[in-house]
C-alpha cells in the first residue's frame, strides 16, 4: 500500500506568484467595456450611442425601447405620451373647427350697394380688427361696404408669424383687400406648390376653406385632368377620370417639356373622359359660374368634347400647326354643375380644369404631387413655365418643399442652397409681379433611442430655405416651428386624436386641419398688420 508524505517547502512571498490568467482576462474586459462606453461621449457624432443620457429610465433604456414616444419625444414636446389627449394649441384649434368638411354651406357675401368701390384714402372706412371707430358709418355720400372685419381669435396671439422684412406679401395683401371689400372682379388667387405634405388637399383645403368663409367663395381652382397617384386628391369638388396616360413632370416624359400648370399632363384617346362637378355636401365648392379648361394644341390633335350636365356636347378643336398652350372657358349660370370632357377625333393633351365664380373672393390651388422634389420643376420648358403662369394669374405662390430632399443624406447643405435658390428665381423670374412665401417642409421624425426625434438634417434644410427666402425677396413662414419644432411629428402623431401619422412624416385630417388653420392665422395676422 503506498503512502503519501506531505514534503516541507520553504514559504514563499505572495506577490511573487504569478496574476491568475481568468482574472487578468476579466480586469481588461471591464477596461476595454469602459472604454467602448466612454468613446460615445467624447466623440461627436457618437451621441445616438451612449448608453445613458438625462431621461432614460435605466442604462441602455434608449437604446432598445422602441415603445412609446420614448423619453426624447416627451422631453421635446412637453411630455405627450402615445395616447395621450393633444394640449396646447393644437386642442385650442381642434376645438374651434369641429369639422371642417361638414360645417354648413358658406352663404355668399353682400355685393356692395356702390360700384366700384373707392380706393383707399378716398373716405374713411370702419377699421378691420374692431378698433375705436368700428360701426361708426363712413363719411360719404351713397352707402360703403366698409370691408370684413377679421374676427380676432384668427390673427391675435399667433405664435409662429410669416416673415416678411422686404414686404413680399404686399401685392397678395393689396388684393384681398379688394376682395375683402368686394370690389368687382376682385378675386384673389394663390397658388401653392409642393409634394406629398399638400398631395392630398388636407392643409390647403383647411386654409382654402377658411380663407372663402371670410372673403368670399370665388370657386375651388385648379385641379390636374388625371393624376398619376392615387394620393392625389381635392376636397370641396367632385372629379374623377379613366383612360388617361399621365405625363409627369418629375419623370421628364414629355418630349416637349409642356406639363402644364400642376405638372401633369393627361394624354389620351377617344374613351378617355374626366369630370368635374362642384361638391354636394360641405362649406364651400357648392357653385361655380366658369370651367376654365387648360390644355396643349398641336399637330395631329383631336377636339375636345365638352358636355355640361349632361346636355349636348360642344367640341373644340385642339390641332395647331405649332404647340400652343391654350385655355378654353365654358360659362354657366352661378349654381350646381358638372363638365366631362372626352376625345374625339384624334388625340388629346389636357392639363387640368379650374373651376371659378365671377363674384369677388378667394380661389386656392392646390398643386402637389407625391415624391416631388423642387429641382424637377427645371424639366418643364420655361417659355410654357411662364406662359402658365401668366394664364393662371396667381397673386400668392407658395412653394412647399424639402421633405423628400431628406432622402439625399451625401447631399451637402451648400449644394442645396444653390439648387434651392435657382428654384426660387425659376419662380420670381416667370411671375416677378406675384407675392411669393417659401414654406419649410413639416417635421420629419426618426426613431432614436426610444422615441421620436426631428432628422437632424431638417434643421440645417429649414435654415436654408429661411435664408434663400429672404434673399430673394419672398416672405417666409416655418411649417417646422408652427408644429412645435424639435420632435414635433412624433408628439402629433402619438396624441389622441393622432396629427401625425406613424411614418413620422405625413399629417392625418385632424393635423391638417390644424396646420391649415395656423397658416391661415398667419395670414390674417400678416394682413391685420397690412391693413393697419
Amino acid at each position: 500500500m503506498a503512502t503519501f508524505r506531505e514534503i516541507a517547502t520553504p514559504d514563499q512571498d505572495q506577490t511573487d506568484m504569478p496574476a491568475d490568467p481568468a482574472v487578468l482576462r476579466v480586469f481588461f474586459s471591464i477596461i476595454a467595456l469602459a472604454l467602448v462606453v466612454a468613446v460615445p461621449y467624447l466623440i461627436p457624432g457618437l451621441e445616438a450611442y451612449r448608453p445613458w443620457v438625462v431621461g432614460d429610465k435605466h442604462p441602455f433604456y434608449g437604446m432598445f425601447s422602441t415603445t412609446g414616444a420614448g423619453p426624447l419625444v416627451a422631453e421635446a414636446s412637453g411630455g405627450v405620451e402615445a395616447g395621450e389627449a393633444v394640449g396646447g394649441k393644437e386642442a385650442a384649434v381642434l376645438a374651434q373647427l369641429g369639422d371642417l368638411d361638414n360645417e354648413a354651406p358658406v352663404e355668399d357675401l353682400p355685393l356692395p350697394d356702390v360700384e366700384p368701390v373707392p380706393e383707399a384714402g378716398d373716405a374713411p372706412t370702419a377699421p378691420l380688427d374692431g378698433g375705436p371707430d368700428a360701426g361708426q358709418a363712413a363719411p360719404v355720400a351713397k352707402p360703403l361696404f366698409a370691408g370684413i372685419k377679421v374676427p380676432p381669435e384668427a390673427y391675435k396671439d399667433v405664435e409662429v408669424k410669416i416673415e416678411d422684412p422686404n414686404g413680399a406679401m404686399k401685392h397678395f395683401y393689396d388684393q384681398l383687400h379688394g376682395s375683402a371689400q368686394r370690389k368687382p372682379g376682385a378675386i384673389t388667387r394663390v397658388a401653392h406648390w409642393g409634394d406629398s405634405a399638400i398631395a392630398a388637399d388636407g392643409i390647403t383645403s383647411s386654409t382654402r376653406t377658411h380663407l372663402q368663409r371670410l372673403f368670399g367663395d370665388s370657386g375651388h381652382g385648379f385641379i390636374l385632368a388625371a393624376s398619376s397617384s392615387s394620393w392625389y386628391s381635392h376636397k370641396g369638388v367632385r372629379y374623377g377620370s379613366k383612360g388617361w396616360k399621365t405625363m409627369n413632370i418629375i419623370h421628364r416624359a414629355a418630349k416637349d417639356k409642356h406639363y402644364g400648370f400642376g405638372g401633369v399632363r393627361a394624354h389620351g384617346f377617344p374613351g378617355v373622359f374626366s369630370r368635374f362637378a362642384t361638391a354636394d355636401s360641405g362649406p364651400v365648392g357648392r357653385k361655380v359660374s366658369r370651367f376654365d379648361i387648360y390644355y396643349l394644341a398641336g399637330p395631329r390633335q383631336g377636339d375636345l368634347a365638352l358636355t355640361v350636365d349632361k346636355g349636348e356636347p360642344v367640341y373644340v378643336p385642339t390641332a395647331s400647326d405649332t404647340l400652343e398652350d391654350r385655355v378654353h372657358s365654358v360659362e354657366v349660370p352661378d349654381g350646381e354643375h358638372e363638365l366631362r370632357i372626352q376625345a374625339k377625333g384624334g388625340q388629346l393633351n389636357v392639363y387640368g380644369v379650374a373651376m371659378e365664380r365671377d363674384r369677388p373672393g378667394v380661389v386656392y390651388d392646390g398643386l402637389g404631387i407625391v415624391g416631388f422634389i423642387e429641382d424637377r420643376h427645371h424639366n418643364a420648358d420655361f417659355a410654357h413655365f411662364k406662359k402658365q403662369l401668366e394664364l393662371r394669374d396667381p397673386n400668392l405662390m407658395i412653394l412647399m418643399y424639402g421633405g423628400n430632399k431628406l432622402g439625399f443624406p451625401k447631399l451637402g447643405m451648400a449644394r442645396y442652397e444653390e439648387d434651392f435658390e435657382k428654384v426660387i428665381k425659376l419662380f420670381r423670374k416667370a411671375r416677378p409681379t406675384a407675392s411669393c412665401l417659401v414654406m419649410s417642409p413639416l417635421d420629419h421624425g426618426e426613431r432614436h433611442r426610444g422615441g421620436i426625434r426631428t432628422v437632424p438634417r431638417l434643421h440645417d434644410m429649414v435654415a436654408v430655405q429661411r435664408r434663400v427666402a429672404l434673399r430673394n425677396g419672398c416672405a417666409w413662414y416655418s411649417a417646422f416651428e408652427a408644429m412645435g419644432g424639435e420632435g414635433s411629428m412624433g408628439r402629433w402623431a402619438n396624441s389622441k386624436p393622432a396629427l401625425g401619422w406613424k411614418d413620422y412624416a405625413h399629417v392625418t385630417k385632424h393635423g391638417a386641419q390644424v396646420m391649415g388653420t395656423l397658416f391661415y392665422q398667419a395670414l390674417m395676422a400678416g394682413y391685420v398688420d397690412h391693413t393697419k
